[in-house]
């Protein structure tokens, strides 16, 4: 007898759809229990910081999405739109007033430099792609492996991206 989820298939499981994946990503932010002791600022700061990784999440999505499809047409160009707008929302991010709670200040400690890394990882992944340098595309790899732990964003996507 098999259980219903228990025993996988031997396929690799599909990932969200953007939009799925975008509200796992909301209902990660919000957790009830903390809305019912919210003051007025805690609620600001959910409002902005929800706002940034949201957008946050649809650039990660749109970038897994080109890796996934295998076309380095797709791949360069979602790789230098990170790189052109990430900037601008790391800037968001740190512009964010401090959580209030000490738990809250050091996940977005840790998503701080989960941004930082993304960054480097989506430069070094474009001039792998440009250069055809195998060596920097594995270093960037793991690096994007790493920053989207330091995201909380890698359980989100249902399947590890498949990095080459």
């Amino acid at each position: 007898m098999r259980l219903p989820g228990r025993f996988s298939t031997g396929k690799p499981a599909e990932p969200p759809s953007k939009d799925e994946f975008l509200k796992r990503v909301g209902l990660a932010i919000e957790d009830p229990s903390t809305k019912r002791k919210a003051k007025i600022e805690d609620v600001q700061w959910l409002t902005e910081y929800k706002q940034v990784m949201k957008e946050i999440g649809e650039l990660v999505y749109t970038v897994h999405e080109s890796v996934r499809s295998k076309d380095r047409a797709k791949e360069l160009p979602a790789f230098k739109e990170a790189i052109k707008q990430l900037p601008r929302l790391i800037n968001e991010f740190k512009n964010i007033p401090e959580p209030k709670t000490p738990k809250m200040q050091k996940i977005i400690e840790q998503q701080g430099r989960g941004l930082d890394l993304y960054l480097l990882a989506c430069s070094n992944f474009a001039e792998a792609l440009e250069t055809s340098n195998g060596e920097l595309a594995g270093l960037a790899a793991k690096q994007i492996s790493e920053a989207l732990d330091l995201l909380e964003l890698m359980d989100k996507l249902s399947t590890a991206p498949r990095w080459r």
